[in-house]
């Protein structure tokens, strides 16, 4: 790392490599304020696994709860939605200069 990243940004790496915290984020990023259920049924896990996962994102403050009404909606805190959009547009232009780089075969015809 040698500082390229903040603990923040860390933390962020840290549920990103998993596949149900990854799911979650990508859907808040892409859907803000999507209720527990609707987060469940999306990703095809129960109810209580995205309260537990919604329980450690707001602990580490990637993810916050609102309430509206009796409906508890998930966003992503600011600073989440920022980091992602930042790491997003990393790796496309990491992708970008690797596609770049790969030779042109010829081919025979």
């Amino acid at each position: 790392n040698q500082g390229a990243f903040s603990q923040f940004e860390h933390r962020v790496f840290h549920y990103l490599w998993t596949e149900t915290p990854r799911g979650i984020l990508r859907l808040l990023f892409q859907h803000p304020g999507l209720t527990r259920q609707q987060i469940a049924d999306a990703l095809m896990i129960s109810g209580p696994s995205i309260t537990r996962q919604m329980e450690n994102l707001i602990e580490d403050r990637i993810a916050e709860n609102r309430f509206f009404g009796r409906s508890n909606h998930y966003y992503l805190t600011t600073e989440a939605a920022l980091t992602i959009d930042k790491l997003m547009s990393q790796a496309m232009v990491i992708l970008h200069k690797k596609t770049e780089e790969r030779p042109i075969s010829a081919s025979a015809g």
